[in-house]
C-alpha cells in the first residue's frame, strides 16, 4: 500500500500537465526572487515563458522597491511619521541591488531624493532581470521532461529502471498499462523476489555468525529452520555441502514455497481446526511451538485473525521483523518531530486571534495537517528503505545468549543497514 501510494503521488506530480510550468515558476523564483503563478505559464513555449517571467519580475521588483523605500524615506502620503534612515537605505540598496549610494548625498530625504533613489534602484533591478540567464527554462518545456523526471525518481527510489520513452508511450496508449503500472509491476516483481531470497539470506548469515561460537548448534538450527519452513526432511549431512550449494537448494525450496502460495495453504489448514487443544497440538507438531495464552478462548471474529497472524509470524518471520523494525524506527523519529512541531504550534496559536481566526479551530486544522505530513514522511522513508535495507543478525549475535534462533519471531534486536539509513541508537546502525 505504501509503495502504491508513493508511485501514485509521483505520477500525479511528474506527469501532470502543469508540472513543466510549476518547474519554470520555481526556476524563476530561485533566479529572480520573484513569485509567478504557474497557471500563467501553462501551454506556452520557452520564449513566451521567458518573456512573461521577465515582465512580471520587473513589475514585482518595482512594486517591492516602492514599498520597501517607505521604510527608509517618506513618500509624503503616509499618516505615520517615518524617520529618514540614510544609512539603512544605503545598506539595503547595496545588499539587494548592488547599487552604491552615499548617505551624505541624500540630503534631508525629500520627495525628489526618493524619486531619484527609486529610479536608480529600478534601473538596476531591470538590468539584473534583463541580463539574467533563463535558458534553463527550455529544459522544462521539452516534451519528455516529466517522463524523464519520473524515470529518475523510480531509479533513485526503488532502483527500478524505466525508459522515459516507455513512459511516454504509456501516456499515449489509453488501452495499455498506465505509467504508474510500469513501476508497480516491477516493484511487485522485486518484492516477490525479496520474499524468496531474504529469509534464506538471513538464515544463512545467522548460521555463519553462530558458527564462530557453536558450529554444531549452528548447523542444527539451520536444519531445523529449513525443515520447519519448507518441510525438506534434511539431516545434518545436508550441510556438508559447500555453503553456496546449501543456499542454492534453500532458494529453490523458498521459491517453490512462495510460488505455490504455501503460506495461504498453511493458514487454511490452521483455520480449519476449530478446537484450541487440537490447534495447540497441530502447532506443536508443525512448527515446534504452542499457542500463546492470548490466542485461547477468542471469539469467532478475532480467532481467524489471530491464527493468520500466528502462522505469518512463523513462516514469514524474517521479512515481518524487518518491515516492523523499519516502520517502528521511522515512526519513532517522525513522531518525536511531530510532537515538537505541535508544541511550537501550541506556543504560537494564540497569535491567530489577531488575524481574526479562532485559535482552537486553527490549532485543530493545522495540527491535522501536520499529522498528515508526518504520515507522508513515514511512508516516503519506509519506501526508500524497503528494497535497499536489510537486518543483519551479526550485531545481535555478538552480545547475546548462547541459543539464538535463525529467525526472530517478532521481538529481539538486530542491526539494520542499507543505503541512506540513519543512526538512531540502540539496535540500529548505518
Amino acid at each position: 500500500e505504501y509503495i502504491e501510494d508513493s508511485v501514485n503521488d509521483a505520477v500525479e506530480e511528474y506527469l501532470d500537465e502543469d508540472y513543466p510550468a510549476e518547474c519554470a515558476a520555481e526556476f524563476a523564483r530561485q533566479r529572480l526572487d520573484c513569485s509567478i503563478m504557474a497557471e500563467r505559464l501553462r501551454h506556452r513555449d520557452a520564449d513566451e515563458i521567458e518573456g512573461i517571467i521577465r515582465r512580471e519580475a520587473t513589475e514585482e521588483m518595482r512594486h517591492m522597491i516602492d514599498v520597501t523605500l517607505g521604510e527608509y524615506i517618506s513618500d509624503g502620503k503616509s499618516e505615520v511619521a517615518i524617520d529618514f534612515d540614510a544609512e539603512g537605505l544605503a545598506n539595503w540598496a547595496r545588499n539587494r541591488f548592488g547599487v552604491e549610494i552615499d548617505p551624505t548625498e541624500l540630503g534631508a530625504g525629500d520627495l525628489s531624493t526618493r524619486r531619484a533613489v527609486q529610479e536608480s534602484l529600478s534601473d538596476a533591478a531591470e538590468r539584473k532581470i534583463k541580463e539574467a540567464d533563463l535558458s534553463g527554462i527550455a529544459v522544462f518545456m521539452e516534451e519528455d521532461y516529466g517522463a524523464r523526471q519520473f524515470s529518475n525518481w523510480s531509479r533513485q527510489k526503488f532502483g527500478i529502471e524505466i525508459e522515459p520513452q516507455a513512459i511516454m508511450d504509456a501516456i499515449e496508449d489509453e488501452d495499455g498499462p498506465k505509467p504508474g503500472d510500469l513501476v508497480l509491476d516491477r516493484a511487485r516483481e522485486m518484492y516477490h523476489r525479496r520474499e524468496i531470497e531474504y529469509p534464506v539470506d538471513f538464515a544463512m548469515e545467522m548460521t555463519m555468525v553462530m558458527m564462530r561460537q557453536s558450529p554444531a548448534e549452528a548447523t542444527g538450527q539451520l536444519v531445523n529452520w529449513a525443515n520447519r519452513r519448507f518441510e525438506l526432511g534434511w539431516g545434518d549431512e545436508a550441510l556438508k555441502q559447500p555453503p553456496n550449494k546449501v543456499r542454492e537448494q534453500l532458494l529453490e525450496a523458498s521459491a517453490a514455497f512462495v510460488e505455490a502460495n504455501r503460506m495461504q495453504q498453511e493458514i487454511d489448514i490452521a483455520l480449519a481446526i476449530e478446537d484450541d487443544a487440537a490447534l495447540e497440538a497441530y502447532f506443536q507438531q508443525r512448527y515446534g511451538v504452542g499457542l500463546p495464552d492470548s490466542m485461547r478462548y477468542l471469539d469467532e471474529e478475532d480467532r481467524p485473525k489471530a491464527i493468520r497472524a500466528r502462522v505469518e509470524n512463523l513462516l514469514r518471520a524474517e521479512l515481518l521483523y524487518f518491515e516492523r523494525a523499519i516502520l517502528l524506527d521511522t515512526l519513532d523519529s517522525a513522531w518525536k518531530d511531530h510532537l515538537y512541531g505541535m508544541d511550537q504550534l501550541r506556543d504560537t496559536i494564540n497569535f491567530r486571534a489577531f488575524s481574526q481566526q479562532d485559535p482552537r479551530i486553527a490549532y485543530k486544522r493545522e495540527g491535522s495537517s501536520l499529522y498528515g505530513e508526518m504520515l507522508e514522511s513515514v511512508r516516503d522513508r519506509v519506501t526508500d528503505y524497503v528494497f535497499k535495507a536489510r537486518i543483519s543478525p551479526a550485531a545481535q549475535m555478538q552480545q547475546q545468549r548462547p541459543a539464538p534462533r535463525p529467525a526472530p519471531n517478532g521481538s529481539g534486536s538486530g542491526s539494520i543497514s542499507g543505503p541512506g539509513m540513519e543512526v538512531s541508537g540502540g539496535m540500529y546502525e548505518a
